[in-house]
């Protein structure tokens, strides 16, 4: 089977299919969903295949950009195992497991928190900070390659629609609720 048609889909046919299984002809909201997880699918597919060429994954990437970033802002102390996971939108497990892999390559460093003595700060080592400013300028023109089936117009309009579909989102979610 070709790729192309291994990930593409017809969303006519679905508006078709819904229609007749529940009489609706708004099926608008099925097929905005359906199409951001096939791309998400995709962006996941196309990053895992440029991991294979790295020597630092894209989660991994991203996380010591965030510490390059903070490093930018004055932030010399660092940021917490906690505040990483808030800001990458993952576990705490799975930030665990990223710094372990990152400390290893001796990407990042701890170091004890001195407000908390029992937690840590992460901190870029020089050597992950090199990386970084080695390796952001390929990773980002492969991005934008990505997006170049695309004009700049196109593209800011779909960022901008994102962001408005994501403000939607963020309305409607409910805070947990903790005895």
């Amino acid at each position: 089977m070709n790729t192309r048609k291994k990930f593409s889909y017809d969303h006519k046919k679905l508006h078709h299919e819904i229609h007749v299984l529940f009489q609706m002809e708004d099926t608008s909201g099925v097929e905005v969903f359906a199409t951001l997880r096939r791309v998400a699918h995709l962006s996941e597919l196309l990053e895992t295949q440029a991991d294979e060429e790295q020597e630092v994954t894209g989660a991994r990437w991203r996380l010591m950009m965030r510490l390059l970033v903070e490093e930018q802002h004055g932030n010399q102390a660092g940021l917490t195992p906690s505040e990483i996971a808030r800001s990458q939108h993952v576990s705490r497990n799975t930030i665990s497991s990223l710094l372990r892999g990152l400390e290893e390559q001796g990407m990042i460093q701890r170091s004890v928190d001195p407000e908390d003595l029992r937690g840590f700060r992460i901190h870029l080592t020089p050597s992950g900070r090199d990386y970084i400013h080695q390796s952001a300028p390929r990773r980002l023109t492969r991005l934008n390659h990505l997006v170049g089936g695309l004009s700049s117009e196109e593209r800011e309009q779909l960022v901008d629609l994102l962001e408005k579909l994501a403000s939607s989102l963020i309305s409607q979610v409910q805070e947990p609720h903790h005895p």
